[in-house]
């Protein structure tokens, strides 16, 4: 609100011996740059899942193992690799869900995120989540139930990274998910 931007503000004027109307003015420059941003993003993965011919995998996680490759063992090079479109749920319009009345006791901002992403993912027939985890996260265990309900007829992968890691399990656990995509695909050729 911003009464606490005022706060935060002040405080930063006061430790930087600088005036408070620049420290507002960058404030403003840099909210407006973060919208920019969020903006093209969101325009990036409305291209990416609109009309695709190829399957696109989207990674669904918290930002800090979607994006760095040590945490998640190069997950996006991997999945490259066999010819999949990779997806980052950052790039996702999330803004476009509003999510219902029975998601209210979800208290967890990414876990909620995680929720937006399923429902928008659920319309879009080229497009499965790769939903990572990381061991002994508790919030990840209350929103997978819910993840798994909104994407019950789509194939999805669940991977867990710990401290006990094996890239060899990992890359045979993602091969076997290719070949369900595939099924999934032929299966919805024969119905179409």
């Amino acid at each position: 609100d911003s009464a606490s931007i005022h706060l935060a503000c002040t405080e930063l004027a006061r430790v930087l011996k600088v005036d408070l109307a620049a420290v507002k003015q960058a404030w403003t420059k840099a909210e407006a740059f973060h919208r920019d941003f969020a903006a093209r993003r969101a325009s990036l993965g409305r291209a990416m899942l609109s009309l695709r011919e190829r399957s696109v995998l989207v990674l669904l996680g918290k930002p800090y193992t979607l994006h760095d490759a040590y945490l998640n063992m190069g997950l996006s090079r991997h999945l490259e690799r066999l010819g999949f479109d990779v997806l980052l749920m950052d790039c996702l319009p999330l803004d476009d869900v509003e999510l219902g009345p029975e998601y209210d006791r979800l208290p967890w901002s990414f876990s909620r995120d995680l929720v937006r992403a399923a429902h928008l993912l659920r319309d879009v027939p080229n497009a499965y989540p790769v939903i990572i985890s990381n061991f002994g996260c508790g919030p990840d265990g209350f929103v997978l139930k819910h993840l798994e309900q909104i994407l019950k007829e789509r194939p999805k992968l669940v991977l867990e990274f710990d401290e006990l890691r094996g890239e060899a399990g990992m890359v045979t656990r993602i091969e076997a998910f290719a070949d369900e995509i595939e099924v999934h695909r032929r299966h919805g050729e024969k119905t179409a």
